[in-house]
């Protein structure tokens, strides 16, 4: 037989943890999205650029991966990243150069840490919109121009 918690338990728990926030209701997660991106965004002064802080590598442990194609890593580093690191990884205003000699892919041990970090922080105007299959076949894509096999 299941017995459930009486209702004044119930309420008071749920009272206490609004209490403890300090907060009585809590923000939908599109508008903590939205506070995030302007704050993101804000201009801190006439001559300062909207550029976004430099993104730290994600630092989980990398997860074991399939083997990806380099030539299907090609088709959608065109498609998703060639705008911003240029059509053959060496870089532009936007973003980093990719292609051999880079530094920042040199600071990835293994190809599953870079991984790791384009499943979550890439493209850089969607971020971890890649499914997990492009995501993979990108970084092969990407170990493979940075020389790092």
């Amino acid at each position: 037989m299941n017995r459930l918690l009486p209702w004044g338990f119930s309420i008071a728990v749920i009272a206490a943890t609004l209490v403890s926030c300090g907060s009585t209701s809590t923000p939908s997660a599109s508008q903590s999205h939205k506070k995030s991106v302007a704050v993101r965004h804000r201009s801190k002064g006439p001559n300062s650029t909207n550029a976004a802080p430099p993104i730290k590598p994600y630092s989980a442990p990398p997860p074991k991966l399939p083997v990806g194609s380099v030539a299907a890593g090609a088709r959608v580093y065109a498609a998703s990243c060639a705008s911003c690191h240029g059509p053959n990884g060496t870089g532009t205003g936007k973003g980093p150069r990719l292609a051999h000699p880079s530094r920042i892919i040199s600071t990835y041990r293994t190809e599953s840490a870079l991984y790791v970090f384009v499943a979550h922080n890439m493209p850089a105007n969607n971020p971890g919109s890649l499914t997990t299959h492009d995501a993979v076949n990108v970084s092969t894509y990407i170990w493979h121009i940075a020389g790092a096999h």
